[in-house]
């Protein structure tokens, strides 16, 4: 598992802020998203899928390449990006959520995947290597893709996968928030202080965290709504239940501190907040609660109570 966070940093050698912030954060990041009763969970090696409700394993499966990085959901379909060894290939794989076929509506045997981007209707992939990036769109009815290269060098992409806030998103190498139109092109960029982790799209905005506060962007027009500032660096965001959430890492004098914070979007308002321990890795609301994936001595999930954010092991030694 180290091994790989290992060839994450090397591949995003391109100094971009927050592949020293998944290093800092802890151990390699096990991506996780929950839907329809279910929690599906990159093991490292493997997508494990889990009952909600039990922490039951109901299958596993395997992606295009032996390293799964990122996973979304949309479209009655789970959707994970993974790559060879050396990040020098990179696929996607699309997962049915129940009984269904798994294919790859992406392969490339001599292209990284560099983030991956689940919207309503579309799956959106960056191309590397970063010297010649390129911008992959799949049409998740046909599965049929469409490359385009880009011209601006971009970190990370996001969308909405409930349709809410239609449009791509992403974070260039210098830490700014823009948005993409079809052909990859910056449609606005917007004027923030350095954004320092990928964003998160929904209720009509996007939302992107620098180390002073985090952004409320409006998704059409990418002028600065509002900011709530909040300490320390944005780790992870995402979006569900009707709130924002985000967790933060500061440096303490007893050591790492991190916080997981519930945020009312309309208001943008903290309305609670609460530690966590370490590591931590990447968030996903959905099968109501909020789920993190952990990477220690072995791959784990905590669910986390959207009422009280108290915090238990649902599953672990699933790597």
């Amino acid at each position: 598992m180290r091994r790989l966070l290992c060839l994450c940093v090397v591949g995003c050698a391109a100094a971009l802020a927050w592949c020293v912030g998944a290093a800092v954060a802890g151990g390699t990041q096990v991506a996780v998203v929950a839907v329809a009763g279910r929690v599906w969970v990159t093991s490292g090696f493997d997508v494990v899928k889990l009952d909600a409700s039990t922490g039951r394993i109901m299958r596993r499966n395997k992606t295009r390449y032996p390293f799964p990085i990122e996973i979304g959901a949309s479209d009655g379909n789970v959707w994970v990006s993974s790559v060879e060894d050396g990040f020098v290939s990179g696929a996607i794989t699309r997962i049915p959520f129940e009984a269904g076929r798994v294919t790859q509506p992406l392969v490339f045997p001599s292209r990284p995947i560099f983030s991956l981007a689940v919207g309503s209707g579309t799956t959106w992939a960056l191309v590397g290597p970063w010297a010649s990036l390129k911008l992959a769109a799949v049409d998740q009815a046909t599965g049929q893709a469409r490359i385009r290269p880009l011209r601006t060098r971009i970190g990370s992409i996001a969308a909405d996968n409930v349709g809410d806030t239609p449009g791509l998103f992403g974070v260039t190498a210098k830490g700014q928030t823009v948005r993409l139109d079809g052909s990859g092109r910056i449609a606005w960029l917007a004027k923030t202080d350095t954004i320092e982790a990928p964003a998160a799209v929904g209720f009509g905005s996007v939302w992107a965290a620098s180390r002073s506060g985090l952004y409320r962007i409006g998704a059409r027009s990418g002028r600065v709504e509002a900011k709530i500032p909040i300490r320390g660096a944005a780790v992870e965001l995402t979006i569900g239940g009707g709130y924002l959430w985000m967790i933060s890492y500061r440096e303490a004098k007893t050591g790492e501190s991190y916080e997981l914070f519930k945020i009312d979007a309309r208001a943008a308002s903290v309305i609670r907040q609460a530690r966590l321990a370490g590591p931590v890795g990447p968030i996903s609301f959905g099968s109501g609660a909020l789920w993190m994936g952990r990477a220690t001595a072995t791959v784990s999930v905590i669910r986390i109570d959207p009422k009280t954010l108290n915090q238990r092991l649902f599953a672990k030694n699933l790597g």
